[in-house]
Order: C-alpha cells, then structure tokens, then sequence
C-alpha cells in the first residue's frame, strides 16, 4: 500500500507541476475527500501534506488543501462530491474506496 501511495503523491506532484506555469502566481487548490474521521485516515491526510512538503509545496503558498468528510454516510457521498467539483480545484484526492468509487462516477469527464 505504501508503494501505492507514493505513486498518487508522485502523480500529484507532477500534475501540481504542470499546472503551476499557467498561474504561478495563485497557489493550486487541492481537495482531500474521505468518508469520515478516524485516525489512519488522519494519518494518510497527514503522509499526504508531509509528502507535498518534501516536494517543495507550502501549503498556504504553493497549495491550498481542503478536506471534507460526509461522517460515514454513504448516502452524502455524491454531495460532497458535487460541491467538490462546483469548487473546482486542481486535484481531487479521494480516500477510502466509497469515495474513490463514486468519484470516478462523479469526477471523470466520459468525453
């Protein structure tokens, strides 16, 4: 799992790379969404911000990191998720496999 995660961060990294020629001056908006609040996934979100850090992002600066939760009710997923998109941020990370499912469902663009 670990090896999993340092590819997503790596991918964001790259992607938050890409996109920071367009607007260097506004920081990238990233999203965290997860089902709810518990402490190992208080500790991905965690690993998450760390990892941006050791790439060079400040969070404040470079970054801007949101995190929302629907308290364990799967029923909320698809809101959070639609108000995640209305914000439009550079990346939307997702944690725990309902989120993640219903965001490809909801995120991805079928074009």
């Amino acid at each position: 799992m670990e090896i999993r995660v340092k590819r997503i961060l790596t991918a964001v990294a790259i992607l938050l790379a890409v996109t920071a020629a367009a607007s260097a001056q506004q920081p990238k908006r990233i999203a965290i969404t997860s089902f709810g609040e518990h402490p190992a996934l208080q500790g991905v979100v965690d690993g998450f911000k760390a990892s941006m850090k050791e790439r060079g992002y400040t969070e404040g600066k470079d970054v801007a990191i949101t995190f929302t939760h629907v308290n364990w009710d799967r029923n909320l997923i698809p809101q959070m998720l639609t108000k995640t998109a209305s914000d439009k941020p550079d990346v939307v990370v997702t944690i725990t496999t309902p989120v993640t499912q219903s965001a490809m469902r909801t995120l991805t663009d079928p074009a």
